[in-house]
């Protein structure tokens, strides 16, 4: 921006207009001000620092799931006590039926035990993933904190910036005057509007970096997050597969034929 001139006439300062202060805005200001990597507003009503949830999910949820898959193997207990005993073929039971049931009922336990166990490791992975989110939520909350009272100090800073380019004394600029006095004063006032305007400027870059980090943080977080969910269900898969495997039922006793009979001569 130009220094003010003198002239030998004396001339009626010019306020600047609605559009020439406009020009004079940082085109950085005139952009969109939320912060980089903000989600569209309808996802802001529970995150407006941040403008996103970075650790999506309910623990409480979670640690309900891992409650009822503990519930599930303690009836496995029972059901396994209760199978305990048909086990063993009762006495005076023999044959072909007798020893069908025996090979059917063998592994039964330890199948059961398989999928037992399977339900305990489970249950643990859910657990621990709980935790994991908790945690997870908690430092995303502090960060969603500090993020809404840097949102608040960039609104505080745009204001102040907005008044600061609308200052009348940068109408001075360009503007002639009789005496060298008048144009010293002019020239010091509009020096002065102009070092606010710079000092307003640069309080709004400082504002939307400290946004523009937080939300980094927020973004590093949700990729914690999801590689922590892809872990956990890996770990369920895993957990899963020794239920799933099933084994080929063993093939009943086929009952023995006779003996073909052996050719025997004939008369011819």
């Amino acid at each position: 921006m130009s220094a003010a001139v003198s002239g030998s006439e004396p001339v009626v300062v010019i306020m600047p207009t609605r559009a020439d202060r406009a020009d004079r805005a940082d085109p950085a200001d005139r952009a969109d001000r939320e912060m980089p990597g903000s989600p569209p507003p309808e996802r802001l009503s529970g995150w407006p620092g941040l403008g996103f949830d970075p650790v999506p999910g309910k623990p409480d949820l979670v640690g309900a799931l891992a409650g009822r898959l503990a519930a599930v193997t303690e009836a496995l207990r029972e059901v396994q006590r209760l199978l305990e005993p048909l086990r063993a073929v009762p006495d005076g039971w023999s044959g072909v039926a007798a020893d069908a049931f025996a090979a059917r009922c063998a592994d039964l336990p330890s199948r059961l035990d398989g999928l037992r166990r399977s339900l305990v490791a489970a249950e643990g992975t859910l657990l621990g993933w709980q935790a994991a989110m908790r945690q997870l939520r908690d430092r995303a909350e502090r960060v969603e904190v500090r993020a809404r009272l840097a949102r608040h100090e960039l609104d505080a800073a745009t204001e102040v910036a907005e008044a600061a380019r609308a200052h009348p004394d940068l109408g001075l600029d360009g503007q002639r005057f009789a005496t060298d006095e008048a144009l010293a004063e002019a020239q010091h006032r509009l020096d002065t509007a102009l070092a606010g305007v710079d000092e307003a400027q640069a309080e709004v870059h400082r504002a939307r970096a400290t946004g523009a980090e937080l939300a980094r943080h927020g973004e590093l977080l949700g990729r914690e997050h999801r590689a922590g969910a892809e872990q956990t269900a890996f770990a369920l898969l895993t957990a899963a597969l020794p239920a799933t495997t099933t084994t080929a039922p063993p093939e009943e006793p086929r009952p023995e034929e006779p003996p073909a009979e052996r050719p025997r001569p004939t008369r011819g």
